[in-house]
């Protein structure tokens, strides 16, 4: 991302480059900051104007529009940018299954989990070692509404190998094969294992979350992820 950003810092005063470039360059570096900072909406502001200005700009400046519009639940269109990224042969394999992950959010949030299973597939292609995907993708298969979806046994398999990168005692990834053993009605391994993620858990908003899905384990029930 700091490469694009140095490109077009230099774009912006070289005298051959057109004075509306120039303008894009500037407010897609202003776009890059606000992304950065978690301000979406100006993100999303000034990202769309640069690529009005110069629609020629390099795909990941769509890339980053793309996870602003995402940011303020612009979700069509950011699926839009997502997917002009990863079609773009230019595209690095590693960004493309980053723009398939943030693809496959946008279509769970407007409920579309099939599409969303076909971005996990796709992105676990590319990245097929890549813990944080793999922990992604278990907890979607485990928590998903879609009970045609919805898989404990890959998420175990999936969840166990991002497990086997970072370490048996990461509190995300026991909650994620907690999540995965109650998808499969297996709540007494869910409990033992959703007990364990909270007694390796340090931070408290973290330990809430853990503390709220042992109670629905507890009473026999798998975690569902509600949808807007």
């Amino acid at each position: 991302m700091r490469l694009l950003f140095i490109i077009f810092s230099i774009l912006s005063i070289s005298l051959a480059v057109a004075e509306d470039q120039k303008q894009a360059a500037d407010l897609a570096a202003r776009g890059s900051l606000a992304l950065d900072t978690g301000d979406y909406l100006n993100a999303s502001r000034f990202l769309d104007e640069a690529i009005r200005l110069y629609p020629g700009a390099p795909k990941l400046i769509y890339w980053w529009r793309a996870r602003a519009f995402a940011g303020v639940g612009e979700h069509k269109r950011a699926i839009s940018d997502f997917a002009a990224v990863i079609s773009d042969p230019a595209t690095a394999a590693k960004d493309k299954a980053d723009c398939l992950i943030g693809l496959a959010s946008s279509h769970q949030s407007l409920g579309n989990d099939t599409a969303a299973l076909n971005d996990y597939e796709a992105a676990l292609k590319l990245m097929p070692q890549s813990a944080s995907l793999l922990n992604d993708f278990a907890w979607f298969l485990a928590t998903t509404p879609n009970e045609t979806i919805r898989n404990g046994e890959r998420c175990l398999e999936l969840a166990h190998a991002a497990s086997s990168i970072l370490g048996p005692r990461n509190p995300a990834i026991l909650d994620t094969i907690a999540a995965g053993y109650a998808a499969k009605g297996d709540f007494a391994s869910a409990v033992q294992t959703q007990e364990e993620a909270l007694s390796v858990s340090k931070a408290d908003s973290q330990k809430e979350e853990l503390r709220r899905r042992l109670e629905i384990y507890r009473s026999k029930q798998p975690y569902i992820e509600k949808r807007q």
